[in-house]
């Protein structure tokens, strides 16, 4: 499976992880798990929400087959951090 990200979510996170210690491929596998998952409705988008280090991360993501594409990822709300902890 290929996981592409956009120009826009490289720029505005790689500053951020490399900040966190947080390397690119920890993300790239968290993704490709995706332990928790939500169809976004309306969307072809999916939301992901995943632990790295002591950072929690939110990504959306559209999935073809054979590619991820992450369009955007942000540190997680306490709100979706608690869904998160529900569904583990």
């Amino acid at each position: 499976m290929i996981i592409t990200w956009t120009q826009h979510v490289k720029v505005r996170f790689l500053e951020r992880m490399l900040k966190e210690g947080i390397d690119e491929g920890e993300i790239d596998l968290a993704v490709l798990e995706q332990k928790v998952a939500f169809r976004q409705p309306g969307k072809t988008t999916i939301k992901t929400v995943f632990s790295v280090g002591k950072v929690m991360i939110t990504v959306i993501k559209r999935e073809k087959p054979g590619e991820i594409r992450v369009v955007s990822i942000w540190e997680s709300s306490e709100e979706e951090v608690k869904t998160w902890i529900q569904k583990q």
